[in-house]
């Protein structure tokens, strides 16, 4: 089987950049980079077994959490693995992410 690959969506990328700044502005610059690492982590993860994150109840999308903040909504398929949507609590604290 060959590897797939990792493709974001203009949102999610959108959506990460945003989430780095305010990051490593608001809280500091180590917090960001932790998020990018955690972030990298979780793509190698995805590429290896999405199948082993849990469906978020409406069944469209995967969801996996890197840390207990952020939550990362994607799809996949044979050849890719689609990153949707980025939301982490800290950003957005209307969010739910329990």
């Amino acid at each position: 089987m060959t590897q797939r690959k990792v493709i974001l969506t203009p949102k999610a990328e959108n959506e990460f950049s945003q989430l780095r700044k305010f990051l490593s502005g608001e809280w500091s610059p180590r917090v960001g980079t932790n998020l990018e690492r955690k972030i990298d982590w979780l793509l190698e993860e995805l590429v290896q077994n999405p199948e082993s994150f849990p469906t978020t109840t409406s069944g469209d999308y995967h969801v996996a959490r890197p840390g207990r903040t952020t939550s990362v909504f994607f799809t996949f398929d044979d050849r890719e693995i689609c990153i949707q949507s980025i939301v982490d609590t800290r950003l957005n604290p209307k969010v739910n992410n329990s």
